[in-house]
């Protein structure tokens, strides 16, 4: 009964204006209806909304509405919620609103098709809710309707503060096919489908445990046999609900009402095949009664690399995920896809023509999701270099700890990159001869942790140069791990010892440590036991054994070099250099050459050490010569055998070489060891074999002794026959010196 100033505004001005501007306004008479005629200057896809007010501070939205577009050419008509163009040859479309306890809907307005400028005829009447919003639907041209598009407007959904209500999604066509609400309510819903009067039936059981919901019956023709006009409708509890279609996330909106009251979302369109398109993506339509699923997420990015190019090392990234299965995976070096890399991890060689940045899309039915990129970048390792000579035994980690600054401490071989902090000095002096490489001091209070590590082993090889710095606190760790269970290199009065899978504590090797000086300390654990070494800074080389029988150790993300990570008092105070990791048992040759190559450096002359020993033995017993070589990496063996006087090669290689032997294997041997310096002869080792000595069984009346003559000087029977012998030379036989 009031005269309201109805506005229509431009959102997008470059796109639609009216000749007054971005808006344009118009009294309209209380108590008529009326034809306003608004100049429309641009045409185009674009949102125009309108408002309704006067002077009394009333607004309100008009309850009917109909919209003429006239005018020559191309006709371009607006819809009142996102502006989108409608077309003239398939479009007849009715605005309808609701009153404020949902009951019928009032009277249908109309827009239709003219050929002049754009019309607007209201009528400000009907009854509205607070927040209400005027809900366009459509009724279609049966004859047009192959293919239809269907647009999701977050507009048309408006809804107020309450719980316990009613909010619903319009389907605009008796060919919809599958559209699935995801209730987030604690209590559950239910999901109805409603006639275009407003009668509705149930489709959708309430939810289960993990409160997701799909439709198991969905509305059709025949149940709607009117105007097909359809509506899913959830009891919500004024959460959030989801809107899916086929099982793909389409639009997510407020989801409030109050008791009683219902509310809308429109979903209108035109059909395009059986794809869903519009402001929210695509979606095949399909008729299904699955589940909704979980979209796909990364939980875990692959990890980026910094380390030595090595032929025969690989480096493996994974990516973890959680989602509803099947999940589907490639990978991409740029923009190019891995041919046959479609699973959760991706393994390359260490080699310059695999760096790059890689990614990986992961995907199910509901989505996908691309992780962030892992960059691959290699160093070269000098060859000859201590470096190379870890490398060569292929570390599952190493780390040089030749950082001068940062937080980060690389590892150079795995990936699996350690952190400092405050408690470690980086830049000191380390412990590689004629190598420039630093070492990281330790204050006694804290460690490095190392993230990442996830295996089980019964072989594994841990090493480290550490030079203690006073003494040391009994269970100090040196490469410690306690996630599962205690398992680490530690030490004991003074002494290299373990823990492993919480036990061997009590163990102790008897390897003193030197302070104020480098040691190179090592353990590798088998299942018949650990081996432990150490070797000083002028050259002595010690191991010890324990044989107890062991199982796998589990290593994981507690991994730390330089203490414990459970007890303060077991931190160590001092400089550690080069720390390794292996998923495998080195020889005592292995450790050796890698503690060889830290003392001596590169441009070392070969010298021996120990030479090679003989053996003095019986046939059938297994011969082992070997030699100690010290000096620069790599050493070449020949060992050789003199036979008639000449020294022949043998086809053996290593420092040290075993056979079983015979008689004809007794003689001399010899090797020389060489590098790119020099070259060195060793001492001749004897080997001398002998038959074993044989006895016979003389038991038995047939094997029966008769006399023992030992000749000690007389010629009396040793046995308790009495069987003497006599002197038949009558004087001439002489005694002469004994075999035995």
């Amino acid at each position: 009964t009031q005269d309201v100033t109805l506005t229509l505004t431009s959102q997008d001005p470059s796109i639609a204006a009216f000749s007054t501007g971005d808006s344009y306004s118009v009294v309209m008479k209380g108590g008529k209806s009326d034809t306003y005629t608004i100049p429309v200057i641009k045409k185009g896809v674009g949102k125009v909304i309108f408002t309704a007010s006067n002077d009394k501070g009333i607004t309100m939205n008009p309850s009917k509405l109909t919209i003429t577009a006239q005018g020559g050419g191309e006709t371009v008509l607006f819809d009142d919620f996102d502006g989108t163009e409608v077309d003239s040859d398939l479009w007849t479309v009715s605005t309808r609103s609701f009153e404020y306890w949902g009951s019928s809907p009032t009277a249908d307005s109309t827009i239709t098709v003219a050929d002049s400028s754009l019309n607007i005829t209201v009528s400000p009447t009907g009854h509205y809710w607070p927040g209400a919003a005027l809900v366009s639907k459509g009724t279609f041209n049966a004859s047009s309707l192959s293919p239809l598009t269907f647009e999701v407007t977050r507009e048309a959904f408006n809804c107020d503060n309450s719980t316990g209500g009613r909010c619903g999604i319009y389907l605009y066509n008796e060919d919809m096919s599958e559209y699935v609400l995801l209730n987030d309510a604690s209590d559950g819903g239910s999901v109805e489908g409603c006639t275009y009067y407003g009668w509705c039936y149930s489709y959708l059981a309430a939810d289960d445990a993990s409160r997701r919901g799909g439709v198991t019956k969905l509305p059709n023709a025949d149940d709607f046999a009117d105007k097909g006009n359809h509506t899913l409708k959830i009891v919500a509890n004024g959460l959030t609900a989801s809107l899916y279609v086929d099982g793909v996330f389409g639009i997510e909106v407020p989801f409030k009402c109050y008791t009683g009251i219902r509310c809308s979302l429109a979903v209108f369109g035109r059909y395009e095949g059986d794809l869903v398109t519009g402001q929210f993506g695509s979606a095949k339509v399909t008729a299904s009664t699955k589940p909704l699923a979980d979209p796909v997420n990364i939980t875990k990015q692959p990890k980026s690399f910094y380390g030595y190019a090595s032929a025969g090392k690989t480096y493996t990234m994974n990516v973890e995920v959680s989602g509803t299965p099947e999940i589907s995976y490639q990978w991409y070096k740029g923009d190019t896809a891995i041919e046959g890399a479609t699973q959760s991890s991706l393994t390359i060689d260490c080699i310059y023509e695999n760096e790059g940045e890689y990614t990986v899309e992961v995907s199910n039915e509901m989505g996908s999701a691309v992780s962030d990129p892992a960059t691959i970048e290699f160093i070269s390792v000098e060859e000859g270099s201590y470096a190379a000579t870890v490398l060569a035994q292929n570390p599952l980690a190493y780390w040089r700890f030749d950082e001068k600054e940062g937080t980060t401490a690389y590892d150079y071989a795995g990936g699996f990159n350690g952190t400092y902090n405050s408690n470690q000095t980086l830049g000191a002096a380390g412990a590689l001869q004629g190598d420039s490489d630093t070492a990281v001091t330790f204050g006694g209070q804290s460690y490095v942790t190392v993230s990442g590590m996830n295996f089980s082993s019964s072989a594994v090889t841990m090493l480290a140069w550490i030079k203690p710095d006073g003494s040391i606190n009994n269970y100090t760790g040196i490469m410690f791990d306690r996630g599962n269970s205690a398992a680490g290199m530690d030490i004991v009065d003074n002494q290299l010892c373990y823990h492993w899978n919480d036990t061997q504590y009590g163990y102790r090797s008897g390897l003193q440590l030197k302070q104020g000086e480098w040691n190179l300390i090592a353990m590798v654990v088998t299942t018949s036991g650990a081996t432990f070494y150490v070797g000083d800074a002028q050259g002595n080389f010690a191991s010890a054994t324990d044989a107890t029988a062991q199982s796998a150790a589990t290593f994981t993300s507690k991994f730390t070099i330089g203490g414990d990570t459970n007890f303060t008092d077991r931190r160590f105070k001092g400089t550690i250099d080069e720390p390794a990791f292996f998923n495998r048992a080195l020889t005592e040759d292995d450790i050796f050459s890698i503690y060889n190559a830290g003392l001596y450096g590169k441009n070392s002359p070969v010298a021996i050490k120990v030479q090679p020993q003989g053996y003095t033995g019986f046939v059938g017993d297994t011969v082992t010569l070997g030699v100690t070589a010290v000096g620069s990496n790599p050493f070449n063996y020949d060992w050789q055998r003199e036979i008639n006087g000449e020294w022949v090669s043998l086809e053996v290689a290593g420092s040290r070489f075993s056979f079983e032997g015979d008689v004809e294997d007794s003689g001399n041997y010899r090797v020389i060891v060489s590098n790119n310096i020099n070259s060195v002869t060793s001492d001749t080792a004897v080997v001398d074999l002998r038959y074993k000595p044989t006895s016979v069984d003389l038991t038995g009346d047939e094997y029966k002794l008769w006399t023992h003559l030992k000749f000690d000087n007389d010629l009396t029977d040793s046995s308790s026959n009495g069987n003497n012998a006599y002197d038949a030379s009558y004087g001439e036989m002489q005694f002469a010196e004994g075999v035995l």
